[in-house]
């Protein structure tokens, strides 16, 4: 609870017989405030409401059939939904709607031990990798789905951890094999960085089964917990520092304002979207010189 600065241990709805392990199928949903969990091997799913504590069942209609372990799933705010990858295929459990579509048919990859990570910074999603797929796909807001280069690394889940940078919108990418890369998905530009002192590659968590990472927007900073063999855990804070390269071009001005009135307290504003080479974090809105208001599209 951040609000208290104390940890508890909500009820788990994986229980009993026929449970599994999986690595990268538990989403959040920032927006609506849920929190998705899909148990490989069947076709159950459940989703766990932040405000009020709750578990429920995710719906089974459209649902992509028996989901197998060991694929991957990104919560997309843009898209307005949670998407899977399986099978080699993309579905998309719509947040309006409460529905499963299938979103894109025969992507190309289908490996075990896959992953799919959310970009906020750049609007991306990355997916593919696995065991036996050393492939990378890129969808982007607006659906469109591009086939990037072979990484120089192979991005099978859980041996890779990837983490979005919160400043830079790098995606920080770090192995088992002690090899740590920044890749920009936007310039599908990989380099390398020094792994030198990088906590989870020393002998007090050297495994990354046992880590995790997170960003941190509010600190500009990635947060990692790992585990030793046992029961001892340590937390790191990581500030990303590029090697001696910056995001100095600006992004385009919104262009083609318009403004229309819903009601006497409401305005409905429409603008076409900023680019830029990184990304675009987001809008303020000003009136008069006063900031009134923030989008993020």
């Amino acid at each position: 609870d951040e609000a208290t600065n104390t940890w508890s241990a909500p009820a788990d709805p994986w229980t009993g017989a026929g449970v599994a392990h999986e690595y990268g199928l538990t989403e959040i949903d920032l927006i609506h405030r849920i929190l998705y969990s899909i148990m490989p091997d069947t076709n159950a799913g459940s989703q766990y409401n932040l405000d009020t504590g709750m578990w429920a069942p995710m719906v089974s209609s459209g649902w992509p059939s028996t989901y197998y372990c060991c694929e991957a799933a990104a919560y997309f705010p843009e898209l307005n939904g949670l998407i899977l990858l399986h099978g080699g295929s993309l579905f998309k459990l719509d947040s309006t709607t409460n529905q499963w579509s299938s979103y894109a048919s025969n992507v190309g990859v289908s490996g075990y031990h896959s992953m799919a990570v959310y970009n906020p910074i750049q609007r991306v999603m990355i997916f593919g990798g696995g065991n036996d797929y050393n492939i990378l796909y890129r969808l982007d807001s607006t659906g469109v789905i591009t086939t990037l280069g072979a990484p120089p690394i192979n991005l099978q889940s859980p041996r890779a951890e990837i983490v979005v940078d919160p400043v830079s919108g790098l995606f920080l990418v770090f192995t088992m094999g002690r090899n740590f890369y920044t890749f920009n998905a936007l310039t599908d530009t990989w380099v390398q960085q020094s792994s030198a002192g990088v906590p989870i590659y020393l002998p007090v968590a050297e495994n990354l089964l046992a880590a995790v990472a997170t960003p941190i927007p509010s600190y500009g900073v990635v947060m990692w917990v790992a585990c030793e063999s046992g029961a001892t855990c340590r937390s790191y804070l990581y500030k990303h520092t590029s090697s001696g390269t910056s995001d100095t071009a600006a992004p385009t001005t919104p262009a083609d304002l318009t403004a229309t009135p819903v009601s006497s307290t409401q305005i409905n504003l429409a603008w076409t979207a900023s680019t830029d080479n990184v990304g675009v974090t987001g809008y303020r809105i000003y009136r008069n010189g006063t900031q009134v208001g923030t989008s993020a599209t």
